[in-house]
């Protein structure tokens, strides 16, 4: 049977049965408009929720300790909540520290085995970056870069005591 052959017979029985083609032909194409739209509003509805929950930031700093030598086994050894967001990195110090910036302007340091907050100091300007260390002539130091980008800010929109806080973009450091 050749293909010409083929589409005159579909034709001929499309013919013959006009209001069962034409039924079939519109639940058909109600389908793939459904399928469409679903998918579309699902899209849509994904890409809100996760631009939503990627504004909020988290607000759970946790820490797990681990030898160089070790396999990381991605277990939580601790976790201290934080009362804003944070979009910083931390640093863990060999003696004992670790260190954060948050988005509120506070530079804290906590003992690397309970977590109980050591120090903290307000500069005024939030965080984005980690802090980091260095050593000058046998002295340690800790320095962090303050100031919020756009999506930093966002993460405070629903902290109006700092909504006003200012954005300086400022080089702290700090001996130890």
């Amino acid at each position: 049977m050749l293909f010409g052959e083929i589409i005159k017979m579909a034709l001929a029985s499309l013919g013959a049965n006009k209001l069962r083609a034409a039924l079939t032909m519109i639940g058909i194409t109600i389908g793939v408009f459904s399928v469409i739209s679903v998918m579309t509003a699902i899209g849509a509805l994904q890409s809100s929720i996760e631009s939503g929950i990627s504004f909020l930031g988290s607000n759970i700093f946790q820490f797990a300790k681990y030898p160089a030598n070790v396999n990381v086994t991605g277990e939580i050894k601790k976790n201290a909540h934080l009362r804003y967001p944070n979009v910083s990195g931390t640093l863990a110090t060999a003696g004992g520290l670790v260190f954060v910036g948050l988005t509120d302007g506070t530079v804290a340091a906590y003992d690397d085995t309970t977590l109980t907050e050591l120090w903290k100091l307000n500069v005024g300007s939030g965080f984005n970056a980690p802090p980091m260390t260095f050593e000058v002539n046998g002295r340690q130091y800790i320095a962090i870069a303050s100031g919020l980008y756009a999506t930093g800010r966002r993460t405070l929109v629903n902290s109006p005591e700092v909504k006003e806080q200012r954005n300086a973009t400022v080089l702290y450091v700090f001996g130890l």
